[in-house]
């Protein structure tokens, strides 16, 4: 177990009254929980307390400084810190004792916490998430992005977003019929009649007869789909069909307007250009114009998002429409401006990075509920706040899936 102080601030939560008393000398006064951490809050009540100790166990509650595991030995008055490597979905019972100087130690109090599923770390992750976009006090709007709905169900998040889209809904990024293709198309029943979020979803469609099934499920389930083929370093190539589906002529100021959209999570050549040309409803793309993103300054400039939002097609000449930045919050991209030089191999990975994701070569699979990584997110969030989008599309809510990795 590594035991690390902290002095970040974090949104922790307070220990309620019948957990703690006036008169326990030493007590925990508030958590934060994530998938393999558990970050602690200390009070000492009693100035005169000369060490302090934590005990745990996955079995039963440690009685005496003998039982459990030693989280730490503290003679400095530690009022923070954190008990990291531990077990997903796993209960963990903690006791504190304390000790005078001319005393063995005693007994202070006890308590049980269960760490996160890597589903429920990935609902916290989003959450913090959309707590730090919103506190830029910008106006963005939120979609959530991911080859599945399972996310999609729960109020708590529903509640602070705006909308959501499936990749992949029929068929995925490299050709092959969605693996959660049935499942998502049963939970998009019920969540339009639950639900008064748009939903949009792409697919990645190669032939005549695909792009035909998946434009009749849009029409047939109430989507705003997007169809296109595999990745490209040239946008006009990224077509399947060169008419627009659903092509309108109105103005786009809100989600309920759009009628059709555009998804580039890659910069491709002179995209901005080409964007500006095209007749889409809703434009949502990459906010960095290399990848992997070569520093937190390499974005399409605000005169660029300001001219695209500007829609060709319009009656009048006046018409608008809207364009949204996308983030993949469940990979990291190799070579980025946050990849150290020094991380050429697993053994030099930090602890966040995990493994190269399926067949890719710059994207790696990562503890998305890492505080390195949400770090890292934050201040690509900080740097496109500025850039005149209209929202922000969280993308890759799916990743949760990727673990338990298996190393085998």
């Amino acid at each position: 177990m590594i035991l690390t102080f902290i002095s970040c601030s974090r949104d922790y939560i307070e220990i309620s009254d019948d957990q703690t008393s006036d008169l326990t000398p030493y007590e925990i006064t508030s958590t934060y929980t994530n998938v393999d951490v558990i970050e602690f809050s200390l009070n000492y009540n009693d100035n005169s307390i000369d060490a302090a100790s934590m005990r745990y166990d996955t079995e039963e509650v440690p009685q005496t400084t003998y039982d459990g595991r030693s989280a730490f030995v503290d003679v400095y008055r530690s009022t923070s810190f954190v008990h990291s490597s531990l077990d997903p979905n796993t209960t963990y019972n903690y006791s504190l004792f304390y000790s005078y100087s001319d005393s063995d130690y005693q007994k202070s109090a006890s308590y049980t916490y269960t760490t996160l599923t890597y589903f429920q770390g990935m609902h916290q992750t989003i959450q913090e998430l959309i707590a730090y976009i919103n506190s830029k006090g910008r106006g963005f709007e939120i979609i959530l992005s991911g080859e599945s709905m399972d996310l999609y169900d729960d109020d708590s998040i529903l509640d602070s977003v705006d909308g959501i889209m499936i990749t992949s809904l029929y068929w995925d990024d490299v050709g092959q019929e969605s693996v959660s293709k049935n499942a998502n198309l049963d939970k998009i029943s019920s969540f339009k009649n639950d639900y008064a979020q748009e939903v949009f979803a792409v697919d990645y469609t190669t032939d005549d007869t695909e792009l035909g099934t998946s434009r009749s499920t849009f029409v047939s389930y109430g989507i705003k789909g997007f169809n296109r083929l595999v990745a490209s370093a040239d946008i006009l190539a990224l077509f399947s069909d060169p008419d627009i589906y659903a092509e309108n002529t109105d103005t786009v100021s809100s989600l309920n307007d759009v009628q059709n959209f555009i998804f580039l999570d890659q910069p491709v050549n002179n995209m901005v250009t080409h964007l500006e040309s095209s007749n889409y409803d809703m434009i949502i793309m990459t906010p960095f114009s290399s990848y992997p993103i070569n520093s937190l300054g390499d974005l399409y400039h605000s005169t660029d998002v300001t001219s695209l939002k500007n829609k060709p097609n319009g009656i009048v000449g006046t018409e608008t429409r809207l364009v949204y930045a996308y983030l993949d919050i469940g990979l990291a991209i190799k070579s980025s401006y946050y990849w150290d030089e020094s991380w050429v191999d697993a053994n030099s990975y930090p602890n966040w990075i995990i493994d190269g994701y399926e067949s890719s070569l710059n994207d790696f699979i990562i503890n998305y509920w890492a505080t390195d990584w949400k770090t890292i997110l934050e201040a690509m969030i900080d740097a496109i706040s500025n850039s005149g989008y209209d929202g922000i599309v969280l993308g890759g809510t799916h990743h949760y899936k990727n673990f338990p990795i298996d190393n085998d």
